[in-house]
């Protein structure tokens, strides 16, 4: 099999056999897995096509990254009014939240809680593309100082580590549905 395949002009990845099935090529974005944080964040010369999306973005993969290291280790929390659509659905084990307002609340109290949270990215799997939408499903952890009440409790001053996986719906750069699974007892 080789390297890369070329379809319509565009590098594509070739795809393993997974199961009884084999997965269709897609266009060679950013890899996650087994890679540190600046080389994610790095660059690539490959650029996906994201119509409606800022264009600092390299493809999905990258806004997924990009978006959630700078809201949950970098403090931009007001960039969850430009990544996530005004009427977007965060389906949690505790509630389902609707609207941006709930997303943005939440995440305020968390990082209130633990401020020196970081973000460790595992992998993030997705399918889609910038016509119809984007299905991402972002798996990671991260570790914070417990320093404030949470709705887990009073502060307890002791270190945290939170495992995650968060799939989002996006389209034109607006996550509009999320499902969020964290082993908050960790």
């Amino acid at each position: 099999m080789a390297a890369e395949k070329v379809a319509a002009g565009k590098a594509t990845a070739p795809r393993a056999r997974a199961g009884p099935y084999r997965l269709a090529d897609r266009p060679a974005i950013t890899r996650v897995r087994h890679r540190s944080e600046t080389e994610i964040l790095g660059g690539v010369d490959i650029r996906q096509p994201l119509r409606g999306f800022p264009d600092e973005y390299r493809d999905i993969v990258d806004f997924i990254v990009r978006i959630t290291r700078r809201i949950w280790i970098e403090g931009a929390v007001g960039l969850i009014y430009d990544t996530y659509d005004a009427n977007c659905v965060v389906y949690t084990a505790a509630d389902i939240g609707r609207g941006v307002e709930p997303v943005v609340a939440s995440t305020i109290r968390s990082l209130a809680s633990f401020p020196d949270i970081d973000n460790h990215f595992l992998n993030v799997a997705w399918d889609g593309d910038d016509v119809e939408g984007f299905y991402t499903s972002h798996l990671g952890f991260g570790s914070g100082v417990n320093v404030g009440d949470s709705v887990y409790g009073p502060a307890t001053g002791r270190t945290a580590t939170i495992r995650f996986c968060a799939d989002c719906v996006t389209l034109a750069g607006r996550i509009h549905t999320e499902w969020l699974a964290r082993d908050n007892g960790a």
